[in-house]
């Protein structure tokens, strides 16, 4: 009881006082329909999950209401039950000895308290897998019982309906019972019938599960890198690869004590269970469609510890026994602290933090602000505003979903009484070219609050000149790495004096800048280069682009594009920009392309082109 009291304690603190982030916010609101059909065709079929989770969430805010404290509490008290039935089915699975080391590292691995903290179905289905396996394996270790057949059929049925990836998990148990090699006719009608009852109970949702296979993933998530696996268990496991390796050092008990066997045929099993899900997992996803994320393997991370421990001797002496068991506890639980910094920072977008500062300010400088946010819905926003009793202050843009919201900011700048400008996102960046056309006037950053893929900054209207550290200007076609045709120049319309570039409908590639990444960065990574002009549009819509190309030995290793339409409003001076980020692969020679390219023979006239690296542009939103 102690373990599992460190480890309720590690789960407890704070639980409810960090912002909930956006998976979470999804899982209320899709929940919050006012009628079960409602949540099922709503919330569930547009998802990619089962239906348990919403459902159960669907009725527990009506109970309880829907603040973070409610919402969190029954997957944190999954979580605890969940050591319990972890620890059981360790001790069914080896000594008490063993059972206790694996139940430590468990209780205080970073992967299992974060998300016991989150509404979502990884720690409810944590309690279903360790129910589920302790039922099903205690028929195979001799607790034949009808109660271990009901419960196993509930906890499996349970488990189904919570995460596909848990299913998977639940299916492989099954197939592991090979491993017990089945005798007799109970074994195999045990075998049999048990999983025709699971299935036959999930036969209702059968349709909904038919509808989220066919997307074959969930679109946003990265393709898995080869050392996926390894940056996985250096997560999980506090980011310590000197407390991983305290862990692994469990094996050398083989050679303290009384000498045992302690690796048995059947413990394969258990390296399999953690195997097969993430080979499957990391396949699928280079193969098909990307699902492979770090919250999905914590149904089958359990059985690798329950391995690791396999080897563990219970004849080892209590006085090694408890020192190796203390530096288990004592390594876990300053490198959970200190490492992963855990009760500082949550590696999710800070919701809470964001609207409170956006309400802080509209409630500081009134009408002389304007707030521009982007995130997946704006209600999500709301909720905080609401919970922090604030309201809901005016925003001039919610969601940056397009050209009309990039020309909206241009107005927005144009009224020259405004002298704030408030730029926030949470979980989805505001455009760093928004960014960058604010920043033509409003030049002074009076505050900037930066979280974990979530941020809110203050720009003030200021005649203050932003520091750069690198600029590159055409100069009208008087430098070599500029392409610039004398004969394109005008003097009828321009921004500056005396001449502007004038792009029309005959030229494909024109005014362009070619020279080497070290021309234009300075630093290895992490720099951005932003690329500004002043566009005048000589037609409703000009539909021309501005381009970056990087390439090495005439082959391309980088090509993006932005439209000009974004920015460029018909007889009216624009701000345009491009911003191109320094990636850790360009090498200093590499030669790199800037120029407008005009494929749909648009017309448009270009002034004050030019490329800089400012002091003040640092957009480093998932550095932890």
């Amino acid at each position: 009881m102690l373990l599992i009291s460190i480890g309720a304690i590690l789960r407890l603190i704070g639980f409810s006082e960090w912002s909930l982030h956006n998976d979470e916010l999804s899982t209320l609101f899709r929940a919050s329909y006012s009628s079960f059909g409602e949540v099922i065709e709503k919330g569930v079929k547009t998802d990619v999950h089962p239906a348990f989770s919403e459902i159960m969430v669907h009725y527990w805010i009506q109970l309880f209401g829907n603040t973070p404290l409610s919402l969190r509490l029954p997957y944190l008290l999954a979580s605890i039950l969940g050591l319990l039935y972890f620890y059981k089915l360790a001790k069914l699975w080896m000594n008490e000895k063993a059972a206790s080391l694996a139940l430590a590292v468990l209780s205080i691995s970073y992967l299992f308290v974060l998300y016991a903290q989150i509404a979502r179905p990884y720690a409810i289905g944590f309690l279903f897998i360790t129910a589920f396996s302790y039922y099903w394996f205690s028929w195979w270790f001799g607790k034949k019982k009808s109660s271990t057949i009901i419960l196993s059929i509930l906890f499996g049925t349970l488990g189904i309906y919570t995460h596909y990836f848990l299913g998977l998990s639940i299916a492989l148990v099954i197939a592991s019972s090979l491993f017990f090699l089945p005798r007799t006719k109970k074994d195999w009608l045990f075998l049999i019938l048990a999983p025709l009852a699971m299935g036959v109970l999930f036969l209702p949702h059968l349709e909904i599960t038919l509808g989220h296979l066919s997307q074959k993933g969930v679109g946003w998530l990265p393709m898995p890198k080869d050392d996926f696996l390894i940056d996985f268990l250096f997560f999980s496991f506090n980011k310590s690869w000197l407390w991983i390796a305290l862990i692994a050092l469990s094996v050398l008990s083989l050679f303290i004590g009384k000498k045992e066997k302690q690796l048995r045929f059947r413990n394969l099993a258990l390296l399999l269970l953690f195997a097969v899900p993430y080979g499957i997992g990391h396949y699928y996803s280079i193969q098909v469609s990307p699902v492979l994320q770090y919250s999905v393997l914590i149904y089958s991370l359990p059985f690798l510890l329950l391995f690791v421990f396999s080897f563990f001797n219970k004849h080892c002496p209590k006085n090694i026994f408890y020192l190796y068991l203390g530096l288990i506890l004592l390594g876990g639980t300053y490198t959970l602290v200190i490492n992963t910094k855990i009760f500082e920072k949550k590696p999710f977008a800070n919701f809470k933090a964001v609207t409170y500062h956006l309400a802080n300010w509209k409630n500081s400088y009134g009408d002389q602000i304007e707030l521009i946010t982007n995130t997946n819905n704006v209600d999500y926003l709301h909720y905080y505003f609401e919970k922090n009793g604030i309201g809901k202050p005016k925003l001039a843009i919610s969601q940056i979903q397009g050209k009309e919201d990039y020309l909206k900011v241009q107005e927005i700048l144009d009224h020259k009484e405004i002298e704030y400008v408030a730029l926030a996102f949470a979980n989805v960046a505001i455009p760093l070219e928004i960014h960058e056309i604010v920043k033509e006037e409003f030049t002074e950053i009076a505050e900037k609050h930066r979280y974990f893929n979530s941020e809110a900054i203050l720009y003030k209207r200021s005649n203050l000149q932003r520091e750069s550290k690198m600029q590159e200007d055409f100069e009208k076609g008087k430098q070599e790495k500029w392409n610039v045709k004398a004969e394109y120049l005008q003097d009828s319309i321009y921004y500056s004096a005396p001449t502007a570039f004038w792009i029309d409908s005959n030229q494909l590639y024109a005014l362009s800048f070619k020279g080497e990444v070290q021309d234009l960065f300075q630093e290895e990574e992490g720099e951005w280069l932003t690329a500004s002009a002043k566009v005048y549009g000589l037609e409703e819509e000009s539909n021309l682009k501005v381009v970056v190309s990087v390439s090495r030995e005439k082959e391309t290793i980088y090509w993006r594009s932005e439209e000009l339409s974004h920015f460029a409003r018909a007889n009216k001076w624009s701000t345009m920009a491009f911003v191109i980020e320094k990636k850790k692969e360009y090498l200093p020679n590499d030669k790199i392309a800037i120029y407008f390219w005009n494929p749909n023979k648009s017309s448009l006239v270009v002034d004050d082109f030019r490329l800089n690296v400012y002091t003040d542009s640092e957009h480093h939103y998932y550095d932890f």
